[in-house]
């Protein structure tokens, strides 16, 4: 693997997995959220998020020398910021957020070349930038009535469900079905492409299913429609 794509796809992975660890912290506590322990927790699963966004907002090879993305990834955790991060109730939420923040620097800066000889490739997932965002969404509204950007969407609204609409819990689905299932379930529809949104306001995800490794996703940018959008 490049190290240039071994870095980032490290920086992928750590946010991920801190992302979910902190979750599961929230989750196995009965907190009520305006206590300090809650704001000793959710800021960070909060800032992470918003990081990861900012790390998959650009491809490696788009950076000349290792050197370069690794100081983009630096400044990505010092400066990264959504809707959630900016609001933080007080200087607990604030310090929890720093030392997140502090805590994937320090990662970014240790890892060694020997390190990413060790690093596990993941699907192919980017942010997309918000011109690619608002066209996918005028898009979408040309073909889905209702759907719109920051607004919910079915079964939350109440509203019958859109033709070729299916609606899951995303956490019993999750534990239900793996990714290398999903994969095989949307190959077998001929589905190349994923489309990920959100009734929060932000980026939208893309993926494209490569067929000649189940375990990577490749993009290669087309004009065909959308064929797939969760």
């Amino acid at each position: 693997m490049d190290q240039r794509v071994a870095l980032h796809t490290a920086a992928r992975r750590y946010c991920a997995d801190q992302y979910a660890h902190w979750m599961r912290c929230y989750g196995e506590r009965d907190f009520d959220i305006t206590s300090p322990r809650a704001e000793a927790v959710y800021p960070r699963y909060n800032v992470l998020a918003a990081i990861l966004v900012d790390v998959e907002s650009v491809l490696p090879q788009e950076f000349a020398t290792l050197d370069d993305l690794r100081a983009f990834l630096i400044a990505a955790g010092q400066t990264a910021e959504d809707a959630a991060t900016r609001y933080a109730p007080d200087l607990l939420a604030e310090r929890a957020m720093a030392e997140q923040r502090a805590a994937f620097g320090g990662f970014i800066e240790r890892i060694t070349l020997e390190g990413l000889r060790d690093v596990d490739p993941l699907p192919y997932r980017r942010s997309l930038s918000g011109a690619e965002s608002a066209t996918l969404w005028s898009r979408l509204r040309r073909h889905r009535r209702g759907l719109d950007e920051g607004q919910y969407w079915y079964p939350l609204t109440g509203q019958a469900a859109a033709p070729h609409t299916l609606a899951f819990h995303a956490d019993q689905c999750n534990q239900a079905i793996s990714s290398p299932i999903l994969r095989h379930i949307l190959e077998s529809h001929d589905v190349a492409r994923v489309w990920e949104l959100s009734h929060r306001p932000g980026p939208c995800m893309r993926s494209r299913l490569s067929k000649s490794s189940p375990r990577t996703l490749t993009m290669k940018p087309t004009g065909r429609p959308v064929s797939w959008v969760g």
